[in-house]
Order: structure tokens, then sequence, then C-alpha cells
């Protein structure tokens, strides 16, 4: 019997319904964490989602689902929104079931350890991860909950005697007008309100304070005297004043939960990227299946301009594959047998088939959405501040509004109905929504943008760290520069020309692997002959025979050794081995025929980068192993301020220290497996994606398209959204201190209406998220294109 091993913890992420504010999150995050086996919990109001790390062993994920249920929250049990790395495929689910589902194929239609199971197994089939559709499926139920309350409400402002407006028309039916608008003013009220009220019923079991509950207590006391009134005293109604501030708190919830639902986009264009069905051969035949159903060992078959369902490696066929979706090139790839393929790429051209090597939540594209989604579930540090603001806001807000009406009824001796009006009003005018939106909108719509461009944040924190770097450390080989040797000067003796200097020069290293070699034969191309009597020659070089002429390629040993004369080039070939060139020359026929300068290439965009990093007064460091004059040439060359040389592998985290002791906040960029501690150490570690596993699990931020342009479009990226969160943190403290006066009568005669008072609330979590979709105004685009081009940063 084969036995599944259990990691000690797993981390999943649920769609949730029914969330209508920030409060939710929290009460669902206390629920689910008293769960046995939680170790935490993330609950995330803007991106409607359910973070969970647990211990599989002692809870399964379908308990967790129940739990979430039983919270009074919607939750597929059958699967959840994101496994350790989720696939995506949740809009083929649902297309099949609707929104508000995820699930999947019969072999997921299940809940408990067995998923559990899958996933330790590394085949969690395609998780669905339709959020997206969850928040413009919540976004139309509140729109036709606003419908019908503004359908409602404005009979009742017609007939109200607090309209006021005109002439009433007869109350039909015979009835009493209280009576008639009693019952127009529960079809305002009930069905279109019905989810705040549950949701503060929710909160107030869980000991929560939100906007829900504030809610319920405006509404509910101005409908509840109301009633009271009609039925069983004789005195005023509040009916119009409940339907109405009810009708503009959905107007405002809707509004805000299609900013929400708008601000999903980024995800649902990553989730759309791979195909619902793929095609495959097995026993002979083809198969059309979804693409959850692809096993390892598969041969898939693309034809032309279909998308590439899973990774996998060519066998047969070959074509020009657009993988821009993750490298940002935009030309396409020639893929022949023995080239690897990603899942999600397009196949431009010819057909061709691939054996599956990585299958759902494996696949590279799997891995990106597992980033983007972890990333906007984390919390900045600044939203666990306002998230207990927002908590002693609605306490603040009952408090004060029970000493509006103790003060205007009792000690100044106002009428009943203007006291419980002023006290109606503060309840319902302060938004802890605005508090609790503020920073999760701004880092949901960062993170997509990221994503869109190659930028990968894990988390908030480096957003919020990267926006305050004073010094970035560059690390040179396979970052700054490309990790592989290439001929960056050549020169020819007379009688010579750079085309017949590299034809010989390629008939000799044709038959060598020396890294040298290959960098001559990739500047000459495939060499048209190949050379005879072949010897390498171990530390000088390597000779052959061409055309019936001895040639010599190495060093200068190699060359005095068997007398060819130097002088013709020797002043050039000086000044290069002194600016850090690496030069081998070419000897024929016993005469110098001239020589290549080699050298580990710098990136073409490495400059840009640096200059730009410079104009946002951010420090920039080289670290290499090279000795200090040839790393002194290359910072030169580049206008690097600190030159770290002559570093062993394992001191580089020590660098990082060292600059960290100054008081400086430090970023660190590199790309293989030494660098992975000095990745940990910095306070943000930036991952050219080109590199290797290890030194993407230890950054903060994966730059996907390993360009080093790309850390300053993180920086921009980071730096605006760390804009929008304090411009929105300080919108909504800076309504709420303005709020409570006003709504508290202090500068009587002047006094709001609880509708005033709901259209400002409901405006206030408006302006918020429309605020943070000025982010998606970024122009990374045009600095994408041509870094060069803009040299100044843009502030949406």
């Amino acid at each position: 019997m084969t036995h599944v091993h259990e990691p000690p913890v797993r981390t999943r992420t649920w769609p949730i319904g029914d969330m209508v504010s920030a409060g939710c999150a929290r009460t669902l995050e206390r629920a689910v964490a008293a769960l046995p086996g939680v170790n935490a919990t993330v609950a995330n109001f803007a991106t409607a989602t359910l973070q969970v790390s647990y211990d599989p062993a002692r809870l399964s994920s379908g308990a967790v689902a129940t739990a979430i249920r039983d919270c009074g929250f919607q939750c597929d049990a059958s699967m959840p929104a994101a496994g350790p790395g989720a696939g995506a495929h949740a809009h083929a689910a649902h297309a099949r079931h609707g929104p508000g589902t995820t699930a999947e194929h019969p072999a997921d239609a299940h809940a408990g350890h067995g998923d559990d199971a899958r996933d330790a197994a590394g085949h969690d089939a395609h998780a669905g991860m339709n959020h997206g559709s969850d928040l413009h499926a919540a976004a139309r139920d509140m729109g036709r909950r606003f419908l019908v309350a503004l359908a409602f409400a404005i009979p009742v402002f017609v007939w109200s005697p607090m309209g006021g407006l005109m002439e009433p028309p007869p109350v039909p039916f015979g009835l009493r007008e209280n009576v008639w608008l009693f019952l127009l003013a529960t079809g305002a009220v009930l069905y279109p309100g019905w989810p705040f009220f549950s949701a503060a019923i929710r909160s107030l079991r869980r000991g929560v304070l939100d906007m829900a509950v504030l809610v319920l207590l405006s509404v509910g006391t101005g409908y509840g005297f109301s009633i009271a009134s009609t039925f069983f005293f004789d005195g005023p109604n509040f009916y119009e004043a409940s339907a109405v501030l009810l009708t503009f708190v959905l107007l405002g919830h809707w509004l805000e939960m299609r900013a929400r639902a708008g601000a999903s986009d980024a995800m649902k264009a990553l989730l759309k990227l791979s195909p619902p069905r793929a095609v495959v051969r097995r026993d002979g035949q083809e198969l059309d299946i979804p693409t959850a159903e692809v096993l390892v060992g598969d041969i898939v078959v693309v034809r032309p301009g279909a998308k590439i369902p899973v990774d996998g490696t060519v066998t047969e066929g070959s074509s020009q594959v657009d993988e821009s979706m993750l490298t940002g090139e935009s030309m396409p790839v020639r893929k022949d047998p023995g080239a690897s393929v990603v899942g999600g790429s397009i196949n431009k051209s010819g057909a061709f088939a691939y054996t599956a090597t990585k299958i759902g939540s494996d696949t590279a594209l799997a891995q990106i959405i597992k980033l983007v989604q972890t990333a906007q579930n984390s919390k900045a540090p600044a939203q666990l501040l306002a998230d207990r603001a927002s908590q002693w806001l609605v306490l603040a807000a009952i408090v004060i509004g029970l000493l509006t009406f103790a003060v205007w009824f009792w000690w100044l001796g106002q009428p009943l109905m203007f006291a419980l009006t002023l006290t109606i009003t503060v309840f319902v005018i302060a938004c802890p929504d605005a508090l609790g939106l503020a920073t999760p909108m701004a880092i949901m719509i960062g993170t997509g943008l990221g994503a869109r461009h190659g930028i990968l944040f894990k988390h908030a924190e480096a957003i919020e760290k990267s926006a305050r770097l004073d010094v970035v450390i560059f690390d040179k080989t396979g970052t700054l520069t490309v990790g592989a040797p290439e001929v960056v000067n050549m020169a020819v003796a007379p009688g010579w020309t750079q085309e017949r200097l590299l034809a010989t020069a390629a008939a000799v290293e044709a038959h060598s692997e020396h890294p040298l070699a290959q960098a001559i034969l990739k500047r000459a191309g495939p060499a048209a002959e190949r050379a005879t009597a072949f010897t390498n020659i171990d530390g000088q070089g390597a000779t052959g025979v061409v055309d019936g002429v001895q040639v010599l390629l190495g060093n200068r040993i190699l060359m005095v050794e068997h007398g060819i004369d130097l002088s013709v080039l020797e002043a050039e070939a000086a000044r290069l081995t002194g600016a850090g060139r690496t030069v081998i020359y070419a000897g024929v026929g016993g005469e110098l025929a001239g020589f290549f300068a080699i050298a580990d290439a710098i990136r073409e965009t490495s400059r840009a980068a640096i200059d730009e990093l410079h104009r946002r007064n951010i420090k920039v460091a080289m670290i290499t192993g090279d000795n200090r004059p040839t790393a002194e040439r290359v910072a030169q060359d580049l206008g690097i301020d600190i030159v770290l040389a002559d570093v062993l592998p394992g001191g580089k985290s020590d660098e990082v220290i060292k600059l960290q002791s100054q008081g400086l906040k430090v970023g660190m960029v590199g790309d293989g497996i030494n660098d992975a501690p000095a990745l940990t150490q910095a306070d943000v570690g930036f991952a050219i994606g080109a590199g290797t596993d290890v030194a993407i699990e230890s950054a903060d931020i994966v730059l996907m398209h390993s360009d080093p342009y790309d850390v300053v479009r993180a920086t921009s990226i980071a730096r605006a959204t760390l804009r929008k969160m304090h411009q929105n943190l300080g919108w909504a403290v800076g309504y709420n201190v303005l709020a409570f006066p006003l709504a508290a009568g202090v500068f009587y005669p002047f006094v709001l209406s609880p509708e005033i008072a709901a259209l400002s609330m409901s405006g206030s979590s408006v302006i918020v998220a429309l605020n943070a979709l000025l982010l998606k105004r970024l122009p990374l685009a045009d600095v994408a294109a041509s870094p060069r081009i803009q040299s100044k940063e843009s502030t949406p």
C-alpha cells in the first residue's frame, strides 16, 4: 500500500461569497482560526478570499469549507480557490457551473483528506481560482438589490410626510398612510438590506464591530421605531429616512464592488492564459480531454494557433511559440525537439508534440498565479493598524451616537424625532470600510499590475519596503551581465577580413565545448567546414588544420611557443586586456591573423536601470567574485557607486549586513544559488526569473523577464502603490474626523440628514476604491517598450 507523505503545513485559498464589509473578513478569520489544526488565517475583503494555513494531519480542507459555511458565508466545499500552487482553469469550471462555484471534473467533486492527498501528490488538478468571477457576480447581485430598494424608496419618499415637496396622491386600497408606508418601506429594507443585516448578526456573534453593524443600527433603529409608532403608539415615523438611507448605502456598495471586481481583471487575465482543454495521444489515438486530466508523461499535440496547455519538452515537430506572457519577449521563439515549452504560451506556426513534464499546480503559470494571489492576500503593516482602527471607529460611532441622543433629548430638551434623527445620522456616517479598503485595494491592483509586467511581489510588505530602498546591490554575473561569454571586439591583421577570420576560427572551434569556443561559434554562426587534426591544449587553446594549413587559437603563451609575432596588434590587445577582456589570438600558417576579445557581455538595459535608480536617489552597488581592477572597470562603464569585489559566494550576505549596519535599506538582485543567503538577508530580495529555484524561493520579488530594468519598474509600482495606500488612509481618517461633529449636530443649526450621511459614507468607500484604480494608469508599458525614453517617474 502506498502512503502519501503529508507535509506539516498546507496553505490554501478559498473564494468567499456574501462578504459585504471589511468586518466580514475579521469575522471569518476568527471563526476559522478557532479550528484545531489551523496555523494562520488571512481573509481579504478586497479579493473576497480566505487563505488558511493548516495541518492536514489534524484538519481537512472539507472541514475548513464547512466551518466557512457554518459561519454564514458561501463556499464550495469541493475545491478551494488555490492550492499550494493552484492551477489555472477556474474559468472553465465557471463556464460549466456558473458564478460562485468552483467545481471541477468528477475526480475532484469531493472534499476532505482526498483532495489534500492529491495536493501532496503534486496534482491538485487545476483548482478553481475564480474569485474575480465571484466579485462580478456579487456586484450584479448588489446592483439588483439597489434597484429593488430604489423602486420602493421612491414611493416612500412621495407619500412620506418627511418628503413634503408636493401633495401626495391618495393612499391606495383604503389603507392608513402609516400602514401603506410600512408596506413600501418593508419592500425597500428587508430584501435589499438582508446581506447587511445577516452580516451584522454574524459579526456581533464573533465580537466584531463593522460597517454592517452600523447599517443594522441606523436602518434598524429608524425602521423599528417607525413600526412601533405605526402599530403600538402614535408618533413620528422614519420610513423615508430608513428606505432612502439604505438605498444610498446599496448604491455606494454596488459601485465599490464593481471597482473591486474591476481590480481583479489582472488575475482573470492570468487565469485565461491556459486553455481549458488539451489534445493528448494515448494508445495510438488523439483524445480531446480537459486540461485538468493531463498526466505527467502524456504526449500532448499542439496545432497551429492553439495555446499550450501544460509545461513539457518537445519530442517531434518544430514551431514558433509566443512566450511573451512569461518572458516579455514579443518575438516568437523557435521550438525544436528537446526544447521546453510552458503552459499558456501560444503556438504560432507549425504543429508539434511534446511530453508533459509539469501539470496542475506545478506549471509555471500556476506558480505565477500562486505568487500573485498570495501577495494579494497578505496584509501590509499599515493594514494591520487600519483593521484595529476600524474596530474602534465603529465603537466610537455607537458611543457618540448614544451621547448625541442623550445630549439633544434629555439635556437640551429637543424633540424625540430630532434627537433620534441625529443619532441615526451618527450611526450611519462612520465609514470603517474606507479604512478597511484603503490598503488591500491598492495592494490588489499594484500586485496585478506587476504580474502583467512580469514582476511578482510575494507579499504586501515587499511593496512597502521596496518603495523605501536606499541602495540596490546587483550581482554582476547573470544579472548585470548575461552570464555567458561573448565576442565583444575583433581585430584583424593586414590582409585579413573579419568574415574570413571568423570562418577559419569556427572551423577549429566546431570541435570544442569550451565556453570561449562557444562564444566564437555564436559570433560566427554554423561552421561551413570543420578542421582536421583537431587538438586541445589544456590552459592554452586548440589547434587544427583548415584547407591544409595549421590554425592556432589560444592565448599569448600558445602563440609565443609557436613563434607567432604579435607585435602588429600588440597595443590593441594590451588595451582590451587592461579593460578586463579575454583575448584569444588566431595564428594561421605561422603568422598572426587577428584576435577575438571575449567578455561576459553587459545586458542592454543595465546602464538604463542604473541611471534611473540614481535619478530616484537610490545608490547602486555591484557584488562580484572578480578581482577589484576588473570589477572597477565594469563599474566605471556602468556608473556604479559601490564596488564589492573579491567576494566569495558565502560572503555576499555579510556585505549586505555591512550596508544595513549603516542604516541603509538594502535591496539585493541575484540569480544563483550562492545569492540565496544575500537575498534573504536583504530588506528586499529581487530574483532574476531565469535564475535558480533556490534564488527565487529566497527572494521577495521575482523578475520573470530577467531584465535589470524591472528593478526600476518594481520600485515604480511600489512607490505608486504606497502613495495610494497613504492617500486612501489619509482620506479615510480625515473623513471620519470631520464626519462625527457634523453628524452629531456640533455645528447646529447646520445638521445633516441620515440620507446625506448615508450618501457620504458610501461615497467615502467609493472614493477609496476609485483612487486605488488609478494605479492602473501607471505608464509602465512605455517604460517597458524603451527604458531610455522615460526618464521621469510618472505619478498617477
